[in-house]
């Protein structure tokens, strides 16, 4: 209870500015766990996508919370595509689930977009060879 009190006496506004996206259980989650076992706080970012809202500043506010607390580590959990591992890792995740889905997109990082793009048509163009259709 100390290190709450603390925490909301010396630094209310500047964690709130921060912590704002995590909602105040992000603020009582980081302290409970303050020096304690090893923790992880996994937070669903790709949920978090699918509302329509950037998990981004969530997930670097999180990253921001946890930084002074050796023992706790953040996942980015939930995935939804290959730019969200590049997105956790900017953003200060330790962690991040990944499905073998997207695992298999990883060939594709930096591939010359003209050349994906020839590849995409090409692709378009071989299944309506294959579908046999007549105009």
């Amino acid at each position: 209870m100390n290190t709450i009190k603390h925490i909301f006496s010396r630094y209310t506004l500047f964690l709130w500015s921060i912590l704002k996206p995590l909602g105040i259980w992000g603020v009582f989650t980081a302290a409970a766990l303050d020096g304690g076992a090893p923790a992880i706080i996994s937070v669903f970012a790709g949920r978090i996508a699918d509302t329509g809202r950037d998990p981004v500043p969530v997930m670097r506010a999180s990253a921001d919370l946890i930084a002074a607390h050796s023992n706790i580590e953040l996942l980015w959990a939930s995935p939804r595509e290959l730019l969200n591992i590049f997105q956790a890792d900017a953003a200060g995740c330790h962690i991040i689930t990944v499905p073998h889905s997207i695992l298999g997109k990883l060939e594709t990082v930096g591939k010359d977009l003209d050349n994906y793009s020839l590849d995409t048509v090409k692709m378009f163009y071989e299944d309506a060879v294959r579908s046999e259709y007549q105009l």
